[in-house]
């Protein structure tokens, strides 16, 4: 997603918060009770690309303190432990515990890696496919990691702390390398988050250096939703699919460097699919942003997958322009989205969160629309003559407004421009269906009202709909047959 049509994702925290406002914490919570664990331990991963077999292998680590579940691994594959000293004056492979600070990350040349127990000498990084990195030092410090040159590798863990401590390490991964795909086997490589806080990615991820491998997991270490979050903050190059397992992934945002401003915009190709425990973020912060990717979920059942949208406080907008019927989880918006694309699921427009459409583009949203906790958002439309008739927004379900605004600009002189279409209940403000509305373009003098159709009953199973009437010289708007259909519930005269 980005102005290019890939899917790119935009600023506001490069973490998530589920309950509190998007700029208050960079943590994902979760409500279920995490136990840190000394040695990292990969969750299982569905072998193919979307449902595919459960054949699973375990091998036990190099290090012999854990085991290690995923994709069948060659017995080959190899896991390094990151130990750069920075200036702390640690050495490596003298058994003590391990600090992974700032350091280079290159083939050949920096020997900053080591095994589990810090026995090894330092050792450069293996290119070889099933390479395993392991970020885990201790808690509270931010390392830089600077890769230079062309980097394989099958597994990377990031943030797991070395003792005492849990959600207050993060990495920070940059520079003018490049990664690429190399898993000992099998189709994809795979990111694990290992702690609530970010660990930002500002280096490309390409396809495996041959072509064969296209694919990215993200996972948690605990399997959670709230377990990991892994942020881009680059446009990555790798052409496959995103599938993200476990934890969650934000596309743009902050880097782990810091809690401000200022905020990065990232990108993948391929489609997105979000599992159960899966979460993604899509930002739009520095730019409008467009979102062509298919984002669906794993399976039909994955309701409690999630889709956060944010803008970063910015007024740029995410315009959604992809059909996603196949998305059954939940989506929060606390940005700005707009578009002709769909999403299913319930959607929650979230403190600061609003649509905003032209007339011309129908933006279709789920089972079920609520503006909710302590908004502030809204509507924002441009009402078109041309295309009055066709509604701005679609929820085949409930509909709740009666904490939103509306704001519309009026182009033309139709007498009945439709705005919202919905299939269930509405709640409304009696009298003025929005919390507060605003429009302008209407001639001085000229009388308007926001009416409600109510969906039909019995015969008539048409959707409701929320439409603006603009009245002519007379006080009057130009009357249809309909049949026999539902009255329109009168709002009163607005204007």
């Amino acid at each position: 997603m980005k102005g290019d049509g890939k899917l790119t994702s935009k600023p506001v925290r490069s973490a998530l918060n589920w309950r509190g406002s998007e700029e208050m914490s960079h943590a994902i919570e979760s409500t279920e009770t995490k136990t840190a664990r000394p040695t990292p331990k990969k969750n299982a991963r569905a072998f193919a690309r979307f449902l595919s077999g459960t054949a699973f292998t375990t091998l036990l680590l190099a290090s012999g303190a854990a085991l290690y579940c995923g994709m069948p691994q060659q017995a080959s594959a190899l896991d390094l432990y990151w130990n750069a000293p920075g200036t702390s004056g640690a050495v490596i492979g003298d058994g003590s515990p391990i600090v992974a600070l700032d350091g280079t990350w290159s083939v050949g040349g920096n020997l900053n890696w080591t095994n589990a127990g810090n026995t090894q000498a330092g050792v450069t990084w293996s290119n070889a496919p099933g390479t395993n990195a392991y970020f885990i030092g201790t808690a509270a410090d931010h390392p830089v990691i600077d890769v230079v040159g062309d980097i394989n590798f099958d597994t990377i863990y990031l943030g797991a702390p070395n003792g005492n401590g849990g959600n207050s390490n993060f990495y920070v991964i940059q520079g003018t390398g490049a990664f690429h795909m190399a898993p000992a086997t099998g189709n994809h490589a795979t990111i694990v988050g290992m702690v609530q806080n970010s660990q930002s990615i500002a280096v490309p991820i390409h396809n495996s250096q041959d072509g064969s491998v296209t694919d990215l997991y993200i996972e948690s270490n605990d399997g959670t939703q709230g377990g990991g979050l892994i942020t881009f903050v680059t446009n990555m190059e790798y052409t496959g699919n995103t599938h993200i397992k476990s934890g969650a992934l934000s596309l743009g945002g902050l880097d782990a460097s810091g809690y401000t401003a200022p905020y990065y915009d990232a990108s993948v190709n391929g489609d997105i699919i979000v599992s159960d425990a899966g979460a993604l973020v899509l930002y739009s912060a520095t730019q409008d942003q467009t979102v062509s990717n298919r984002i669906y979920t794993e399976t039909t059942s994955d309701t409690n997958a999630r889709l956060d949208i944010r803008n970063g406080g910015s007024t740029h907008k995410l315009i959604l322009t992809s059909s996603n019927p196949d998305y059954v989880g939940n989506t929060n918006i606390s940005g700005i989205l707009s578009g002709t694309g769909s999403l299913g699921g319930a959607v929650e427009l979230i403190y600061s969160g609003s649509l905003y459409n032209r007339q011309g583009s129908t933006l279709t949203l789920g089972t079920s629309v609520t503006f909710t906790r302590n908004p502030t958002g809204g509507i924002t439309a441009d009402l078109e003559e041309a295309t009055a008739g066709q509604p701005l927004f679609v929820t085949s379900g409930a509909l709740d407004v009666s904490l939103a605004t509306l704001t519309a600009n009026v182009q033309g002189s139709a007498s009945v421009y439709n705005i919202f279409q919905y299939g269930g209940a509405l709640n409304q403000v009696p009298g003025t269906i929005f919390k507060t509305t605003t429009f302008s373009g209407i001639a001085p003098g000229t009388n308007y009202r926001l009416d409600v159709v109510e969906p039909g009953h019995g015969a008539f199973q048409t959707p409701g709909m929320i439409r603006l009437l603009v009245y002519d010289n007379n006080d009057e708007i130009a009357q249809y047959w309909n049949g026999g259909a539902p009255a329109p519930y009168d709002g009163g005269l607005v204007g």
